[in-house]
């Protein structure tokens, strides 16, 4: 990309500023709230844009480490084998859902 524009964050970043501190505080109550949707929606594709390649890139290496090549080997082991969600994997899960939801909605964390 050439450097005299914007990357797809920084246009995220600038329209989300744009819409919180210029446009919301003007508008009617009435559409603060149709607004304010979408300044969340916003936030939300900013943080996945910053973050989901770490949180998809540390999930693969610890699954690796486990001995799974992808999701579909760990669902299916899963299906077969009703111990199979041993406490490492259990660990390896619970951090990609702990990263997700911070992510999507870091309030809930």
């Amino acid at each position: 990309m050439s450097e005299d524009r914007p990357d797809a964050l920084a246009l995220i970043v600038e329209a989300q500023r744009t819409l919180s501190e210029e446009i919301i505080p003007q508008s009617e109550q009435r559409e603060r709230y149709k607004m304010l949707m979408i300044a969340n929606a916003l936030g939300i594709a900013l943080r996945e844009l910053k973050q989901a390649n770490a949180v998809h890139n540390h999930r693969r290496k610890g699954l690796e480490v486990l001995g799974f090549s992808d999701d579909a080997a760990v669902v299916a082991k899963l299906r077969s084998d009703n111990t199979a969600l041993t406490p490492d994997l259990y660990s390896v899960l619970m951090e990609e859902t702990t990263a997700r939801v911070a992510i999507s909605n870091p309030k809930a964390i």
